[in-house]
C-alpha cells in the first residue's frame, strides 16, 4: 500500500464531532458512527456536496495528546449548521493518499497500522477517511485515507 502525495484544497464538513484523549479515539469513533447512522438529525445536514461519508481526525495538544473526530458530509459552506451538529473546515494542505482494499473494518485497521508504523511522514494536523460508494462492497470494499504529510512536491488533486 503506497501513497500518492497530493495538494488538496480546503473543504467544509458538517456532522457529529467529539474531542477526546488520543487513546480513546477508537471507542469514540465507534460511538460517533453509531450516532451518525441512527440519529434523524443527520438527515438535516444542508446541501451535502456528495454522498460519501467523511471521518476527520484533527490532532491537538503539544504531543497530539487529544484528537477531534468528526463523522459527516462534505458541504458547500459552514453556514446554517443545524442545532446538535457541528461544522469543521479541513485546511488546504499536502496529504498522502492511501487506498485500502478488502473487507471492512479490517482494511481500515490494517491500513492505519501500516501508516502508524512509518509508511507516511506524518504532519499530525488533519487526517481523513472517505467512505465512498465502494466502502461497503464486501471483500472488495475500498477506503480512501488521506494523511497530512511533511512530504514536498505534491501533485494537484
Amino acid at each position: 500500500m503506497e501513497g500518492q502525495i497530493l495538494k488538496m484544497s480546503a473543504f467544509c464538513l458538517t456532522g457529529l464531532q467529539q474531542t477526546i484523549p488520543k487513546e480513546q479515539a477508537e471507542s469514540a469513533l465507534a460511538e460517533l458512527w453509531s450516532r451518525f447512522l441512527h440519529e434523524p438529525l443527520v438527515a438535516s445536514i444542508p446541501d451535502p456536496t456528495e454522498g460519501s461519508v467523511y471521518t476527520v481526525y484533527r490532532h491537538e495538544g503539544a504531543n497530539q495528546s487529544s484528537v477531534t473526530i468528526m463523522v459527516g458530509y462534505k458541504v458547500s459552506s459552514q453556514e446554517a449548521v443545524p442545532d446538535g451538529l457541528q461544522s469543521l473546515q479541513v485546511p488546504e494542505g499536502t496529504y498522502q493518499l492511501f487506498l485500502a482494499r478488502g473487507a471492512m473494518p479490517e482494511i481500515r485497521t490494517q491500513a492505519w497500522q501500516q501508516i502508524d508504523n512509518g509508511l507516511a511522514r506524518r504532519a499530525y494536523t488533519f487526517d481523513f477517511e472517505i467512505y465512498g460508494p465502494k466502502a461497503q462492497n464486501g471483500l472488495l470494499s475500498e477506503l480512501e485515507i488521506y494523511v497530512s504529510t511533511l512530504e514536498a512536491e505534491p501533485q494537484q488533486a
